[in-house]
């Protein structure tokens, strides 16, 4: 087995500048072994997704995925109350056990029942409009839900 790192940009539209992003490890077959059965992504365990930021340290999802909330986020008057103004801010306003309409903003290995997701994809029962106002992004998505899944360390 190899162990991989990818490089990318990410753009996240009406965001300013691409930041540079480290999307996470995977556990990749050696091209001797083949790869996984099952497994269409290569990935560390035996589903299609591609665990992205999974096992990632919050300060690399948080420049993936919220470091440009922060025009509406900030510190002072953050919206909802919710800020993201840094990412130590930011990793202890979501995981502090804070709550909205009853869900917690994360449940760490379950991002289906996390609301931070709940708001980026625009699920049913999230309360106002999905964030950000122009729509996440499939990275952004897939970033917070990869971190949350691998049980959202700091």
């Amino acid at each position: 087995m190899l162990r991989t790192l990818s490089i990318g940009w990410l753009l996240i539209p009406g965001c300013g500048e691409p930041k540079e992003m480290v999307f996470g490890s995977g556990v990749v077959a050696d091209t001797a072994a083949g790869t996984p059965e099952g497994d269409a992504d290569v990935d560390a365990d035996a589903d299609t997704d591609l665990d992205t930021a999974a096992g990632e340290e919050f300060p690399a999802v948080y420049t993936g995925a919220l470091a440009d909330c922060t025009g509406c986020h900030g510190s002072g008057s953050p919206s909802a109350g919710l800020d993201l103004s840094s990412d130590t801010v930011a990793f202890d306003s979501l995981s502090m056990g804070s709550t909205v309409d009853g869900f917690s903003y994360v449940v760490p290995g379950d991002a289906d029942s996390s609301y931070v997701v709940m708001k980026l994809r625009g699920d049913d029962g999230i309360s106002g409009d999905p964030m950000p106002p122009s729509g996440a992004t499939d990275a952004q998505i897939d970033i917070m839900v990869g971190w949350i899944n691998g049980g959202a360390q700091p």
